[in-house]
C-alpha cells in the first residue's frame, strides 16, 4: 500500500527540501515543520505490470518463457519490490532468467523475484521459464504475476497461453477422406492413396519430435490451412521433412495466425528431391535454417521468415541463424520477406542450369515484397553461378561497429547478376564482389559502415549504380582487374569517391560528388579514365598514383585540394580540365605524357616529362 506525503517548507523563499517526521492516523506521512503553512499531498507511487509469453502458441509439453515487466509510473523510487509468478497446477517451473538480475526462488507454485528499488518512470524485468501440460485438445494457460512494494500501490497481470495437442485431423482431397495425424507422422504415398493433397484441420504442438510432419509422397500438396505447427526445445527438429519429389508445401496466410515456428527447420530437404515449392508460408525463429533445401529447381513464393536466430545446435551447419538456405541448381525465391537473421538472410549455391534459361538461382520480385530486412548477418551470399538477383531490398540492423555487408559474391561465384538491388545501413560494406564477372547495374548504398562497392575479383562491370553515406564510394582492389565502372555515382562520402586499385580498368562516365576526400584515385596501371567529372570534394578532384593509364575529357571542379595531382609515371592526360580548387588546378609528376587540350582555370596549358604545377 502506498504511503501519503505531506511536503514541508524548511528554508527561505522557496521548498528547500522533504523531511520526515511522524507516521498519523495509521498512515506513513510527512508533516509541516518549521513556519506555518498549508499542507500538499503528494500522490503515491503506482507500479504498473505486463506480461508476455512465447512461444505462444506452444507445444504440448514444450516450454514458454514469461517475462514480467513491471514500471514506476511516479517521480518517487518504489521500494523493496517484490515480483511474484504464480504457476497454474497442471506446469512445471524450469528456470529463471538471468540469476543476478535479480535471483529467484520458488516454493510450492509461486516464483519469487526479490527485484529491490525501482526509481520514478522507470522498470524492471524477470522472467520465469515453464513447462506447458501436456494435452490432448488444445488447451490455454493462464499465469498471473503480482507486483508488491512498501511504498507504492500494487499491481498485477497475467499472459494467456494456447497449448497445441500433438496430434491433430488431416482432410485428404478431393475425395474429402479425414483421418488423424500426429507428431513424428510420415505421410506416404499409401497415406495419401489417389487424393493429391493433405490438408491441416488443426494445430500441432510437437515440443521433442525430430520433426513434426514427414513427406515422402511426390507429386504431393500438404496444405497446412492457416494452422501453426509449433515446435520446442529439441535439438536438430524439423517443421516439415521432405524426402520426395515434386512437394508443395502451402501455408495459407503470412499473417501471426499460421505458420511454422520454433524448429531448428522450419522445412528441411532430406536430399534427393526435385521441385520443392514453398507458398504463402511463415516461418517463425528457426534457429538453424528457415527453409533449407537440396532439392532441384525448388520454388519459394509470397513467404516470410522471421527471427532466424542462430542458436546453437548439434546438428546445424555453421553458421546457422539463415534464413533460406538453397544448395543445388534451379532455386527460384521470389516477392519473400526475410527478417531479423542473426548471419544470413539469403545463402544460394548451384553451378548448373536446371532452368534452361542460364539462370542457376534467380532472386526477384517487387522491393516492397522481395525484401531482407534488420539483418544482423551478411543479408545476400551467392555462392557459384551465374544467379540472378533483381529488384530486392537489402536491410542491415544498423549496429555500430558491427562490420557485416549487405551482399557477398563468393570467390566462387561466376557470372552473376545483380539488378536493382537497394543496400541500407550495414556495419561493413554494401556489396561485396569476390567473385568473376560480376555485373552489378541500377542499385544503390547508403548508410553503410564502411565502403559501398568493393570490386574484389576479376572482370567485374558495374553501371548505373550509386552510393551515399559511405566510407569510400566504389573501390577496386589489386585483384579486381579488368573492371569496367561505366555511369555510376558516388556522393557525400566519408573518404573517396572511387579508388581504382586494379590494373587495366575502364572507368567512364562516372561522378564523384561531395565526398569528404579526393574524387578518383587511380592506383592501377594500364587503365583507361574517359569522361569521369569530380566536384566539391574535400581532397584532389583526381589523384593518379599508377602508372600507364590515359586519362581522357574528364573534369575536376571545386576540389578542395588540387584539381588533379598526377604522381605516377607514363600516364597520358588529354583534353581534361580542372578549375576553382583550393590548391594547384594541377600538379604533374615526372615522366608523364601531355596528349594535349588540357586546361587550368579555363585556359590551356601544355607541359614536358618533368611536369610541374599549373594554376
Amino acid at each position: 500500500m502506498g504511503r501519503l506525503c505531506r511536503s514541508v517548507l524548511t528554508g527561505r523563499n522557496g521548498w528547500a527540501r522533504f523531511r520526515p517526521l511522524a507516521a498519523l492516523a495509521g498512515l506513513g506521512a510527512w508533516v509541516l515543520a518549521g513556519a506555518p503553512g498549508p499542507a500538499v499531498a503528494q500522490l503515491p507511487t503506482a507500479l504498473a505490470v505486463s506480461v508476455s509469453d512465447g512461444p505462444d502458441p506452444a507445444a504440448s509439453g514444450g516450454e514458454v518463457a514469461y517475462s514480467v515487466t513491471v514500471k514506476n509510473m511516479g517521480g518517487f523510487s518504489a521500494h523493496e519490490v517484490v515480483v511474484t509468478i504464480t504457476m497454474p497446477p497442471s506446469t512445471a517451473f524450469v528456470k529463471c532468467g538471468s540469476a543476478a538480475k535479480p535471483p529467484c526462488a520458488v516454493s510450492g507454485s509461486v516464483v519469487t523475484f526479490n527485484v529491490g528499488t525501482i526509481p520514478g518512470w522507470r522498470q524492471a524485468s524477470v522472467s520465469a521459464t515453464l513447462t506447458m501440460p501436456s494435452v490432448a485438445s488444445l488447451t490455454t494457460v493462464t499465469v498471473e504475476a503480482d507486483a508488491d512494494s512498501s511504498d507504492a500501490t500494487d499491481d498485477r497481470n497475467h499472459a494467456t497461453t494456447t497449448v497445441l495437442p500433438p496430434a491433430a485431423y488431416i482432410t485428404f482431397l478431393p475425395s474429402g477422406r479425414v483421418g488423424p495425424i500426429a507428431c513424428g507422422d510420415t505421410l506416404t504415398a499409401e497415406s495419401f492413396g489417389p487424393d493429391t493433397t493433405a490438408r491441416l484441420d488443426g494445430g500441432l504442438g510437437c515440443a521433442s519430435n525430430p520433426f513434426a510432419i514427414r513427406i515422402t509422397a511426390s507429386d504431393r500438396t500438404l496444405d497446412l490451412n492457416r494452422f501453426k505447427i509449433v515446435g520446442g526445445q529439441a535439438l536438430g527438429n524439423v517443421g516439415i521433412l521432405v524426402n520426395a519429389k515434386r512437394v508443395t508445401i502451402i501455408g495459407g496466410s503470412t499473417g501471426s495466425g499460421s505458420g511454422i515456428e520454433y524448429f531448428d527447420w522450419c522445412v528441411k530437404d532430406a536430399g534427393g528431391s526435385r521441385k520443392l515449392t514453398i507458398q504463402n508460408l511463415r516461418c517463425f525463429r528457426a534457429r538453424s535454417a528457415g527453409f533449407d533445401t537440396n532439392s532441384k529447381k525448388t520454388l519459394i513464393t509470397n513467404s516470410l521468415i522471421d527471427r532466424a536466430v542462430g542458436t546453437a545446435t548439434t546438428t546445424a551447419e555453421p553458421p546457422g541463424g539463415v534464413g533460406i538456405r538453397t544448395r543445388v541448381d534451379g532455386a527460384h525465391i521470389k516477392d519473400t520477406i526475410v527478417r531479423r537473421t542473426a548471419t544470413r538472410g539469403i545463402w544460394v549455391s548451384g553451378t548448373v542450369d536446371k532452368n534452361g534459361d542460364g539462370r542457376i538461382a534467380r532472386i526477384d520480385g517487387n522491393p516492397s515484397t522481395m525484401r531482407i530486412e534488420n539483418s544482423s548477418g551478411v543479408g545476400l551470399w551467392l555462392e557459384g553461378g551465374p544467379h540472378s538477383v533483381k529488384d530486392v531490398y537489402v536491410q542491415g540492423d544498423g549496429s555500430d561497429g558491427v562490420s557485416t555487408d549487405g551482399v557477398v559474391v563468393d570467390v566462387s561465384g561466376i557470372n552473376n547478376i545483380l539488378d536493382g538491388v537497394v543496400v541500407k545501413a550495414f556495419g561493413g560494406h554494401g556489396f561485396v564482389l569476390n567473385g568473376t564477372r560480376t555485373d552489378l547495374s541500377r542499385s544503390s548504398v547508403e548508410d553503410v559502415g564502411l565502403d559501398g562497392y568493393v570490386i574484389a575479383g576479376p572482370a567485374s562491370a558495374l553501371g548505373g549504380n550509386d552510393v551515399t553515406s559511405a566510407r569510400h564510394g566504389y573501390v577496386v582492389t589489386g585483384a579486381g582487374i579488368d573492371a569496367r565502372l561505366d555511369t555510376n555515382t558516388a556522393d557525400d562520402g566519408r573518404g573517396d569517391g572511387f579508388v581504382i586499385g586494379g590494373d587495366n580498368a575502364a572507368v567512364t562516365n562516372n561522378t564523384a560528388h561531395a565526398n569528404a576526400g579526393r574524387g578518383f584515385v587511380v592506383g592501377g596501371a594500364g587503365g583507361f579514365f574517359d569522361t569521369n567529372f569530380a566536384e566539391s570534394n574535400g581532397g584532389d578532384g583526381f589523384a593518379v598514383t599508377g602508372s600507364n593509364n590515359r586519362v581522357k575529357a574528364s573534369i575536376s571542379k571545386k576540389s578542395g585540394a588540387t584539381g588533379i595531382s598526377v604522381s605516377g609515371t607514363a600516364n597520358l592526360l588529354d583534353t581534361n580540365k580542372a578549375e576553382l580548387s583550393v590548391g594547384p588546378e594541377w600538379v604533374i609528376g615526372p615522366g608523364n605524357v601531355d596528349g594535349g587540350g588540357n586546361r587550368a582555370s579555363g585556359s590551356a596549358f601544355s607541359f614536358t616529362t618533368a611536369g610541374g604545377s599549373f594554376d
